[in-house]
């Protein structure tokens, strides 16, 4: 985020762009005025939205930025990584020409496929950063990271890990750990069998049931019963009536640890797939790590409003991750956003 984006003369610009659209989002950009919390964000995010008003809700942020780091009262634009924060320590000391991230690795074969299938998708709009993609995957100075909770992967992970080092590439991959809002261990919902939603720090979310039958024809199940719930479809083969299970996997703090990347990378595209954990992690960063967060030229993700049930589902207010990319589309951001799926 570059300071001339956050300056008045933009926010004043913008205001009289909007100026036409009815400013229905004024009393939720003051409640978050009042409490810089994630709920008032989202809040905030879907009436500004429909309203288009950004003025009014950058204005907010700014607000709740200043009130939060009064030391970058002017501006946003400069990041301070936390001197006791080393993540990525397996990539050397040189500095990566891109850093490529990959949150929810699952087997670890999106790893090096998701900037190509990125690029792909993006040369029919952006050409310029399709073409940013497709150098970095191609330069040996590209640093792929990658998080994934489910033990299960584990061992493929790092024999994948180990492989991509044995060819000089340079790549950390965090196994049975968490990209969350603080580096304290958390607890995750892991679905034993995979189907959907494997593993999820949210407990308000669908489960999917997904198999195949002794005559090789696929089904899916979808459950209104939360994950976190431990029930099971009675319909289904006893094979596939197994409860999801409570663990505690180590996390990383994902504000620190893009700071840490942004400080090291010339360029820095991220792929999200938290399975509604979304609507915790990126309000936290809009709020709390701004300028880490303007640092990423891509981010790719995928959105699971449609999976949130229970006290959840009345948390995230209907519209949150469209809501959620305008925002990080826009100028305070200027982030390109790729849905993902």
């Amino acid at each position: 985020m570059s300071p001339a984006l956050l300056s008045t003369g933009l926010l004043a610009r913008t205001a009289r762009e909007d100026s036409s659209h009815q400013n229905s989002c004024s009393p939720a950009a003051a409640a978050l005025r009042r409490e810089r919390s994630t709920e008032r964000l989202l809040q905030a995010a879907v009436s500004c939205w429909v309203s288009r008003d950004y003025a009014s809700l950058s204005h907010a942020l700014l607000f709740a930025a200043r009130s939060h780091a009064p030391q970058h009262a002017e501006q946003l634009a400069s990041a301070h990584c936390p001197d006791n924060t080393r993540s990525l320590h397996s990539l050397g000391d040189d500095r990566c020409s891109c850093s490529l991230v990959d949150i929810g690795l699952n087997d670890g074969g999106t790893l090096l496929q998701w900037p190509k299938s990125a690029a792909a998708k993006l040369s029919r709009g952006d050409g310029r950063l399709s073409k940013s993609l497709l150098e970095c995957v191609g330069s040996a100075r590209t640093c792929y990271t990658g998080f994934e909770m489910q033990a299960r992967y584990t061992a493929r992970l790092r024999e994948q890990e180990l492989a991509h080092r044995r060819k000089g590439g340079r790549i950390q991959l965090f196994t049975e750990t968490a990209f969350a809002i603080s580096a304290d261990p958390v607890e995750a919902f892991v679905d034993p069998l995979g189907g959907g939603v494997g593993t999820s720090l949210v407990g308000d979310t669908r489960r999917t049931y997904r198999f195949q039958d002794e005559r090789g024809r696929y089904h899916k199940f979808k459950s209104d019963d939360p994950l976190g719930s431990n029930t099971t479809l009675a319909s289904l083969p006893v094979s596939m009536q197994q409860r999801v299970t409570r663990t505690v996997v180590a996390a990383v703090d994902a504000g620190a640890f893009l700071c840490e990347v942004a400080a090291q990378s010339d360029f820095v595209a991220l792929k999200l797939d938290v399975e509604a954990f979304e609507f915790t992690l990126l309000p936290h960063l809009i709020l709390n790590h701004p300028a880490e967060l303007a640092r990423l030229s891509l981010l790719a993700a995928e959105w699971h409003e449609y999976s949130l049930v229970g006290a959840r589902r009345q948390q995230v207010p209907v519209g949150a991750e469209k809501a959620l990319a305008w925002l990080l589309k826009g100028p305070l951001f200027n982030i390109t956003v790729l849905d993902w799926v």
